[in-house]
């Protein structure tokens, strides 16, 4: 671990903020100087798990670069609000997720037969997992995270003042329905478009025509050494632990051997040699994922118990007159479960208030959803609160976690770490984190959400709750280009 900043071609790397004693390691850097520091040094990582840029917006390779010319094509704005990014952040431009250079660094920091977990786009998935491939990874079946988008528009509109949600409501009373969960990428996300026909309402083209309702998860591993086994000797990873990541369910699976007379005669002891008794590990982790929403859940078909009751013990039919009188079926073998949708069979992550946390940047406070209202300070706008748009649950992460870095103690990098998720998920479970942030405002929150978790300090709140002060009627840069005719329009007048 560095204690003075260390040079490496991809840039400086300071030293780290240590965590709960070291079980979480946070860097304020690139993610790709850390990984080259690392595997300089040979701290190589058992897991990769991280959520890298969608590059959503091309258009930032136009003209959202250092010294590019402002963009200013068009009437409305879209040209310059996309140079800006995903929301406004030049972050979720360029192209280092797509870039196979950046997953050769990861490779060289990760243990043979290390997993590599990666959230992606819908659109630019194929772009991010071709890199990947060509970097030396072994590409498994993706993941898919299925989401209720309601929640995430929700989580949007928290983080807008109310001159911006005011422009927004204006925005589609006067456009009709512009769909407001474009508005959740902001401009990065592509839009449904209408024809410019009569009769053609129904209709929508372009990229965007269908809601987001997925994203997709690229799961890879490094190449092993020898077999799983000897891989597994060697360096402790290289499988998956399927039994940590299993789907809870009600009811139970008895698995009862054959103890009938018939068997005894043939078998000795009889199937099994034994009633083998009651198993309840739940089920078998799948490739599909979902957020436990009564939305994703309506979206599954109802289906029955996996596994029927038997009545009776008549004897089999097709076993007849094979062995004297026929082997007799077990009785009454219960359901796995009383049936409903089928999204039940899924690992569903739940999102809750303390997945998303911000940052005040007068006072430097951070803390979780509900809090916010803590950091007002007499202003009359939000501008001053951070929020990152795009957090993952915590219970995700900690069912990938689980997954994916099979034993605890062991190390998981995260090079997008954003808020701090993973390193919050490592904490509940056991393993340890090193985190890598290039924002220095979400770097501030991730530091603040660890330490919280790691029960190093916990968010301060005032005793009262401040009142907040009605706001002037401004026009936010975000909707700049949107007053009709005749200047600002007063919401508050309406």
């Amino acid at each position: 671990m560095n204690t003075e900043p260390v040079e490496t071609p991809y840039g400086l790397v300071p030293p780290p903020v240590v965590i709960g004693g070291g079980r979480v390691v946070a860097y304020n850097a690139d993610c790709r100087a850390v990984l080259h520091m690392l595997a300089a040094r040979g701290e190589l990582v058992h897991a990769v798990c991280e959520d890298p840029p969608y590059h959503l917006t091309s258009i930032v390779k136009r003209f959202g670069r250092d010294g590019s010319a402002p963009a200013v094509h068009g009437t409305d704005g879209a040209f310059a609000r996309a140079s800006r990014g995903f929301m406004g952040h030049t972050w979720d431009g360029g192209n280092v997720a797509f870039d196979p250079e950046t997953w050769r660094l990861h490779l060289g920091a990760l243990l043979p037969g290390g997993y590599l977990t990666a959230f992606a786009s819908t659109s630019g998935y194929h772009h991010m997992a071709v890199a990947i491939e060509a970097s030396g990874f072994r590409a498994h079946p993706m993941l898919e995270y299925l989401f209720d988008t309601h929640p995430l528009l929700e989580s949007f509109l928290l983080t807008l003042s109310a001159d911006q949600l005011a422009a927004l409501c204006r925005l589609i009373e006067t456009q009709g329905d512009v769909s407001p969960l474009a508005w959740i990428f902001g401009s990065g996300m592509v839009k449904p478009t209408r024809l410019q026909l009569p009769g053609t309402d129904h209709l929508r083209y372009g990229a965007g025509a269908l809601k987001p309702a997925l994203e997709p998860v690229f799961m890879g591993q490094k190449p092993l050494e020898g077999t799983g086994t000897e891989n597994w000797l060697a360096h402790g990873v290289g499988a998956l632990n399927v039994d940590a990541a299993r789907v809870e369910r009600e009811g139970r699976w008895d698995a009862r051997g054959n103890d009938s007379a018939e068997a005894k005669r043939i078998y000795q002891g009889g199937f099994n040699n034994r009633r083998s008794g009651s198993r309840d590990l739940g089920g078998y982790p799948a490739n599909v994922v979902h957020d436990g929403s009564a939305a994703v859940a309506a979206c599954f078909p109802a289906a029955p118990g996996q596994r029927g009751a038997v009545s009776g013990e008549e004897v089999s039919a097709p076993t007849k007159g094979t062995y004297g009188s026929g082997w007799r079926r077990v009785a009454a073998m219960p359901r796995h479960d009383g049936g409903g949708p089928a999204s039940r069979l899924f690992y569903g992550a739940k999102a809750t208030g303390e997945d998303r946390w911000h940052l005040c940047r007068v006072c430097g406070g951070a803390g979780p959803a509900g809090t916010e209202w803590a950091h007002q300070h007499d202003r009359t706008n939000t501008d001053h609160i951070v929020w990152h748009p795009t957090v993952k649950p915590v219970a995700l992460a900690r069912w990938l976690v689980r997954l994916t870095c099979p034993q605890p103690g062991q190390t998981v990098f995260d090079g997008f770490a954003g808020t701090g998720t993973t390193g919050v998920a490592c904490l509940a479970e056991g393993r340890r984190a090193v985190l890598v942030e290039q924002n220095p405002d979400y770097f501030r929150i991730l530091v603040a959400r660890c330490r919280h978790y790691a029960g190093e300090s916990a968010y301060a709140l005032p005793e009262r709750r401040h009142r907040r002060p009605a706001k002037a009627a401004t026009h936010p840069t975000l909707f700049a280009g949107l007053e009709p005719e005749g200047g600002a329009h007063d919401a508050a007048a309406e």
